[in-house]
């Protein structure tokens, strides 16, 4: 394509400047966009959303579930794990939360243990929904690496918030805060 001229059709579109336009910085920049526009074609078919992903049509869900998948660490599962094996407890074969609830509920342990659970499932379930917020909306993406101790630092602070009477340090809570309560 020759230099930009002041008058012209691109796409179809007569465009005309009212000043010359035929060296300097604008003069490229013209030159660029005639280029960058001569490669497109316009038809006149009717317009269309397309959904290729997963499904042949879109639904909020199937969006979510795509969404989850790519911004969620690796799988939740994986974070559970991690939980399940600090807690040095044999993870439950659930497929809902009610039935994440319905285990710790039915749990032969000591009511403040339960407690503790609940609580650290709670954390769990605040820091992966945070963790997906703030990759989705947040301005910089949340670190996987630092998803545990987030876990661990927020089921400390909400249980020593919410249970007064029972004390428990820092340190015997990141060593396994339902092990305190068995000696």
């Amino acid at each position: 394509m020759g230099p930009p001229q002041n008058s012209g059709t691109i796409l179809g579109m007569h465009i005309e400047w009212v000043r010359n336009v035929s060296n300097g910085s604008n003069a490229s920049q013209l030159a660029t966009l005639q280029n960058s526009l001569s490669v497109i074609t316009l038809n006149d078919s009717e317009d269309a959303w397309v959904w290729t992903i997963d499904y042949p049509s879109f639904s909020v869900k199937n969006a979510r579930c795509h969404i989850d998948r790519g911004l969620l660490p690796q799988d939740a599962s994986t974070v559970w794990s991690c939980v399940f094996k600090w807690l040095d407890l044999q993870p439950p074969t659930v497929s809902s939360l009610n039935g994440l609830y319905s285990w710790i509920a039915g749990i032969h342990m000591s009511p403040t243990k339960r407690a503790i659970l609940d609580v650290i499932s709670g954390a769990v379930l605040w820091s992966l929904w945070s963790f997906r917020n703030e990759t989705i909306f947040g301005t910089d993406h949340p670190k996987r690496n630092l998803l545990f101790d987030k876990i661990v630092d927020y089921s400390f602070r909400w249980y020593s918030s919410r249970c007064k009477l029972h004390f428990i340090s820092w340190n015997n809570w990141i060593q396994n805060p339902l092990v305190v309560y068995s000696l």
